[in-house]
């Protein structure tokens, strides 16, 4: 009796293999949440790698870093001319030193890192001479007040006086000191907001005045 029920369990399960009940079908539903054997999975260093890879695809493919020479250089800024009369009742323009390195400062005699960093500007002056301009462009202080300044701290370099509206709102001068570079063609190549320092400045100089 218990060997017929066997064998009537057995002849389901046997037709059930036949038929392909564990076949390939079987496995659809797990399947479904991730690949299928008509989607196999890419995996790295697979067939499907390889191929998207040839084809171009970009899926797989880190972005190509620019080099130095590769990236276009910005067009250089150029100075607006402007033209002042200086603490001796003269008149120079930025245009009639074109050929030369400007420094232009703007400074104030109440502007305490304004005196500090004159002494340099003075000694650079004399150091360049020829090649520097260093131009001291007063913030609409009475000469009355800027001549006993000067007197002190022993300057020679230019004092302009009364700079434009339109140059200090280009510059943004709102505090002092401000200075920037303008190069013998008339582009500005350097800024430098608050007091010139010489551990900073004199690489500056150096590349650009004694190698060039």
């Amino acid at each position: 009796m218990l060997t017929n029920q066997v064998r009537l369990l057995l002849v389901p399960l046997i037709l059930c293999v036949l038929s392909g009940c564990f076949g390939p079908e079987a496995n659809k539903e797990i399947d479904s949440v991730g690949s299928t054997a008509e989607n196999p999975p890419i995996t790295e260093g697979s067939e499907s790698t390889h191929k998207s890879a040839e084809a171009g695809g970009s899926a797989n493919r880190e972005p190509k870093a620019e080099t130095a020479g590769e990236q276009e250089s910005e067009p250089a800024e150029l100075a607006t001319n402007f033209t002042m009369q200086t603490l001796g009742g003269d008149e120079l323009s930025l245009e009639a030193l074109r050929g030369r390195y400007v420094l232009v400062n703007f400074w104030a005699t109440w502007c305490i890192p304004c005196r500090k960093e004159m002494p340099y500007l003075q000694q650079i002056s004399d150091k360049y001479d020829g090649q520097l301009v260093v131009l001291g462009v007063n913030m609409r202080e009475k000469a009355e007040r800027v001549q006993p300044f000067i007197d002190e701290m022993g300057l020679t370099i230019p004092i302009l006086l009364n700079p434009p509206n339109e140059l200090l709102l280009e510059h943004n001068v709102r505090g002092l000191p401000i200075s920037y570079i303008v190069d013998p063609e008339g582009a500005i190549v350097y800024r430098k907001i608050g007091e010139i320092l010489p551990e900073e400045f004199d690489p500056w100089l150096h590349e650009h005045l004694e190698q060039s």
